[in-house]
């Protein structure tokens, strides 16, 4: 779950720093310590409460952005097996039907035979080159 949502979670630690940081200034400002300036002014937790809802939209946009490439990525993977697999049985349907185009070289011979072998070569090289 933490390597899922990792940039939510950065969103929200990003969130409490700056919640802290914040009071941390202004209890300096103020002569004050950390839990002084929370005690003393209640009002201005929903103020700082704000940075951690803009750290976890934040956090939010950034998991949102990141997921989208993940899947576009594994999307890619899928593709590039897919094509190995199939440039694999095109090469042995290209070998197979050369083997019986040759065999048949004697009359009669089917020209749709030998037609179809040089399309599945032609295929096999396409899936090589790419």
């Amino acid at each position: 779950m933490l390597q899922r949502y990792k940039e939510i979670l950065f969103g929200l630690a990003f969130g409490i720093g700056a919640f802290l940081l914040d009071t941390n200034m202004d209890a300096a400002a103020g002569g004050n310590n950390f839990l002084e300036e929370v005690v003393a002014h209640p009002g201005m937790l929903l103020y700082r409460a704000l940075f951690i809802l803009l750290g976890l939209a934040l956090g939010w946009l950034l998991w949102q952005r990141n997921r989208r490439e993940r899947e576009a990525r594994q999307l890619a993977e899928t593709l590039n097996r897919l094509r190995q697999k199939c440039a694999a049985q095109g090469l042995l349907l290209s070998n197979h039907a050369a083997k019986v185009v040759d065999a048949r070289r004697s009359p009669p011979h089917s020209p749709g035979l030998t037609v179809a072998a040089g399309r599945l070569r032609h295929l096999a090289g396409v899936s090589k080159d790419r």
